[in-house]
């Protein structure tokens, strides 16, 4: 659910409602207007809830509540060699040694990365890069985007969320799929910036 900081006055009474809502089982609130994981918190009780959604409302007026899905963690980027005709990228597989794939795992060395992701279900694969590049498609975004999954053994595959403009820095996820995929950065750049040369 998505909420807007000026829809409520009790914030204690709509967390505890809210909680009771997802049969209170954990929930993760995220700001809905940042990056890096700023403003996203797993919590396990209406008092963790409560705190998480202050905390998120910090950050933008707007936040999103959801269930809270427990799994392997993948993102796949796609890239358009050509308008509108966008391709997957190799997996990559993010196993984060904190609670989640928090601002510390990413920037502080306490995840590993695994790319291309070792994955045994040749069906699994298929159907992340076929979710990638639909959630692309659907979204109408152009040249090059992320997409982050959740993969959950019972549950099956979520789109956690898209990034419309991944990270280039030599450690980001992006740059090690398209080298995992043969390509150095310099030939990326000369695809997107050729690709719209003509807009």
């Amino acid at each position: 659910m998505s909420l807007n900081k000026n829809e409520f006055f009790d914030l204690d009474d709509k967390a505890k409602e809210i909680f009771a809502e997802f049969e209170k089982q954990k929930v993760v609130v995220k700001a809905s207007e940042s990056g890096s994981s700023f403003g996203v918190y797993i919590c396990g009780s209406a008092n963790d809830l409560i705190s998480g959604m202050k905390n998120s409302f910090k950050i933008s007026d707007d936040v999103l509540v959801e269930e809270y899905i427990s799994g392997r963690e993948f993102t796949c980027g796609t890239l358009e060699r050509t308008k509108r005709n966008a391709e997957p990228l190799p997996i990559v597989e993010i196993i984060s040694q904190k609670e989640f794939f928090d601002f510390e795992a990413k920037y502080k060395d306490a995840v590993e990365e695994v790319c291309p992701a070792v994955i045994n279900d040749a069906n699994l694969i298929k159907e992340i890069q076929e979710t990638a590049v639909g959630v692309h498609k659907a979204l109408r975004l152009s040249d090059y985007s992320r997409t982050d999954f959740i993969f959950n053994e019972k549950k099956g595959l979520y789109v956690l969320e898209v990034n419309t403009l991944p990270g280039m820095t030599e450690t980001s996820l992006y740059p090690q799929e398209l080298q995992a995929n043969g390509m150095k950065l310099s030939e990326f750049l000369d695809i997107v910036i050729s690709g719209n040369l003509d807009d």
